[in-house]
């Protein structure tokens, strides 16, 4: 899936902060990256109910970006 979407990190075993929460986008967004980002969040649900619960928290915040992301929430 990071191959998918061009997505290049480092493995980390530590969750999301109870804390963080993303800056609003103030930019009108780009339908296709719109498209892009909802199809991220989308693989990432479904990884998060078929096999990895401990997601659910940062899937969730980036599912709250939904209406008009940015880069940085990608």
């Amino acid at each position: 899936m990071l191959a998918r979407f061009n997505i290049v990190t480092n493995p980390t075993h530590t969750s999301l902060p109870s804390e963080f929460s993303f800056k609003p986008n103030e930019k009108q967004y780009d339908p296709k990256f719109h498209q892009k980002y909802q199809q991220l969040v989308g693989s990432l649900m479904y990884l998060m109910i078929g096999s990895r619960p401990n997601i659910g928290f940062a899937v969730v915040k980036l599912a709250q970006q939904m209406a008009n992301p940015s880069n940085d929430h990608y």
